[in-house]
């Protein structure tokens, strides 16, 4: 599917008369994937600058039960490169767009976090890899400059129901109380509004022992 995108934007740039490329290289999209999937995406050259684009990912999602929906988002059209490898990795280095191209181990380590997490302004201070193990708590400290409101979630990896962390937070940290040993998955949600709508921004994972 991927692949049919890329290939589809790839041939209506060139009808158009533009530059875009077909990148190809894995991609990941939750915190256990230590190995990455084989993906597909595009670069575009606009006004001699080039951009990262990801129309699979922007075009919906695809439901074991109900099969594919759309949902057009633009996420993933023209984020900021630093920002397109925390998932996506190309098999050529030079199409990450940095000046410093992230080695392979780097790029799995990395927390999830969705661009929306960026867009919101905000960075992750602790912890900054994927996977954490931890005591009691699972906390992430934040840099919040927007003051937006946040919203955490966990459940045992691999399954189990969600619980919420509390109530929503305008702050820099966020604190889940785990239960017991085990594997846990945090999500982070953000709204603009404490009773607003929150969406999803990253997650990762934290070992109690």
């Amino acid at each position: 599917m991927c692949a049919g995108y890329a290939k589809l934007l790839e041939a209506l740039g060139k009808a158009a008369g533009e530059e875009i490329i077909y990148v190809v290289g894995d991609a990941r999209t939750q915190t256990s994937d230590l190995s990455g999937q084989g993906h597909a995406w595009n670069a575009a050259r606009v006004k001699g600058q080039w951009y990262l684009i990801d129309a699979t990912w922007d075009s919906g999602y695809v439901d074991r039960s109900s099969g594919f929906t759309k949902n057009y988002r633009t996420e993933y059209l023209m984020p900021p490169p630093e920002v397109m490898v925390i998932s996506h990795f190309p098999k050529d280095p030079a199409w990450q767009l940095l000046s410093n191209p992230l080695p392979l181990g780097e790029f799995l380590r990395q927390p999830m976090m969705k661009p929306k997490f960026f867009a919101d302004g905000l960075q992750l201070v602790s912890p900054v890899r994927s996977q954490t193990n931890v005591g009691d708590e699972a906390k992430l400290v934040l840099a919040n400059p927007k003051n937006v409101w946040l919203l955490a979630s966990y459940n045992s990896k691999g399954g189990g129901n969600s619980q919420s962390c509390g109530h929503a937070v305008q702050g820099d940290q966020v604190t889940c109380k785990l239960p017991a040993s085990g594997s846990y998955e945090m999500r982070l949600f953000t709204s603009t509004e404490s009773q607003g709508e929150f969406n999803y921004v990253g997650q990762l994972e934290f070992n109690k022992s």
